[in-house]
């Protein structure tokens, strides 16, 4: 079915805000793991988040799970708690290119709620919630490096209110009567001295491919010294 226009208008204006959302996420969630490599595998945030819902699921919907999925039910509840990290994560993006520190927020509320599902678990540890904290300081700070260059470029692009135009001055005519002067006529080159630098905007594809590469090798990393440090075969 063919998007109507207004629709692809909406996702070529907010697709981009989004996607720096969902890659801050990212980001974070490869730091946690990168982390609980370094304090144990039940402190990835994506294990106690998992296993809280897990265990705050009704009984009736883990039956329900039981019957559809059979033994993939805890898997299927795990990849609903992923994708609603998405949609937040997307709301956050898009909410942080109008005002950042509404997206700095959420990453905020993300994290506490991630330092509370890791000192809910029946054997957790103080050292628990520090893979959380990492995540968390992560995330805010790669939602700030992404949103930032499309703050810059919406400051620099909005117009700004001028003074009034005046009136053309006159100058003196060689016969005594006062000639305006012509609007058209080339205004004398300004001092390139006086006019005000402004810093690069950082490239977009640049960051873009950075974030995504940082946290797939964060996320191997994290992934391979767990299995190297806490599996026993």
């Amino acid at each position: 079915m063919p998007l109507s226009p207004a629709t692809k208008r909406v996702l070529r204006r907010e697709g981009p805000a989004a996607l720096n959302g969902v890659l801050a996420a990212g980001l974070a969630v490869a730091a946690t793991e990168f982390t609980a490599a370094f304090v144990r595998r039940e402190a990835a945030p994506l294990v106690t988040v998992g296993q809280s819902v897990i265990d705050r699921t009704p009984q009736d919907v883990k039956q329900w799970a039981v019957r559809e999925f059979g033994t993939d039910d805890k898997l299927v509840l795990r990849i609903g708690v992923g994708v609603v990290l998405l949609i937040f994560a997307a709301v956050i993006g898009i909410l942080a290119r109008r005002w950042l520190w509404t997206g700095l927020v959420g990453v905020g509320l993300l994290g506490v709620l991630t330092v509370a599902a890791a000192v809910s678990r029946p054997a957790d540890r103080n050292t628990d919630v520090i893979p959380a904290l990492v995540g968390a300081i992560v995330g805010a700070a790669a939602l700030t490096a992404l949103t930032r260059p499309d703050l810059v470029r919406l400051r620099r692009t909005a117009p700004r209110p001028g003074p009034e135009p005046a009136s053309a001055p006159a100058t003196a005519h060689p016969t005594g009567a006062d000639v305006p002067i012509d609007p058209d006529s080339p205004a004398p080159p300004e001092n390139a001295d006086t006019a005000p630098a402004q810093a690069p905007i950082p490239n977009r594809r640049t960051l873009l491919l950075g974030a995504v590469g940082t946290a797939a090798l964060l996320a191997g990393l994290g992934r391979w010294l767990q299995n190297v440090r806490f599996d026993v075969g």
